[in-house]
């Protein structure tokens, strides 16, 4: 049996050939005299084993490699995406965090998420943005900084918010709390269930 996986693991994966090598190893370490069978199993271990721990350990350095480059990549495209973020540039940190050219399968599970996230935030300015145009919105805001502005919002565009006293903030000058009590006054009582959910998430 153990000749035979030999023999058919030249066809399988570097993998498959060193289980089949140990197997081998196994097999012939409880044969006692030297004979045809032995001899042949010694052959096909000293052919198959050198040849796959080779591609093996190639693929393991490529595969650090690719981890290395991977975690660079990654933590450029995320301290660029919190940048962004942190302006209210919701819609271009998710393209940022979206274009990062990953390998590994663990990283671009953790870019995906990361994407999902802001486009939700991205989605979130964008109906803010949208309601804000339609009625305004009537109460005082708060600044980052922790000043307060009175006279309410007018409207609002991707780049800023208009004042009721016509002068212009950027979105970066909100604070978030602001931020989720405009889109939360937005959310009236007698809205259809599936447009309150969708609001609410």
């Amino acid at each position: 049996p153990a000749n035979k996986r030999l023999v058919a693991s030249k066809e399988s994966t570097p993998e498959e050939q060193m289980a089949a090598v140990e197997e081998g190893k196994a097999a012939r370490a409880k044969m006692k005299m030297t004979s045809k069978m032995s001899a042949t199993l010694d052959g096909l271990i000293a052919d198959i084993g050198p040849k796959a721990s080779a591609i093996m350990a190639e693929k393991a350095k490529a595969s650090a490699e690719d981890m290395a480059a991977d975690e660079k990549a990654f933590s450029d495209a995320k301290t660029k995406r919190n940048e962004l973020m942190e302006k209210f540039q919701f819609a271009e940190a998710r393209t940022v965090m979206n274009d990062a050219n990953l390998k590994t399968e663990k990283a671009k599970d953790d870019q995906q998420l990361l994407v999902q996230k802001t486009s939700w935030l991205a989605n979130y300015k964008s109906q803010l943005i949208e309601d804000l145009a339609k009625k305004g919105y009537a109460q005082p805001i708060k600044k980052k900084s922790g000043d307060a502005v009175a006279g309410g919002i007018a409207t609002a565009d991707e780049q800023q918010i208009t004042l009721k006293s016509r002068t212009t903030m950027p979105w970066s000058d909100i604070s978030l709390d602001s931020a989720y009590e405009m889109g939360l006054s937005f959310i009236q009582p007698d809205m259809p269930p599936e447009i309150m959910g969708f609001r609410k998430w």
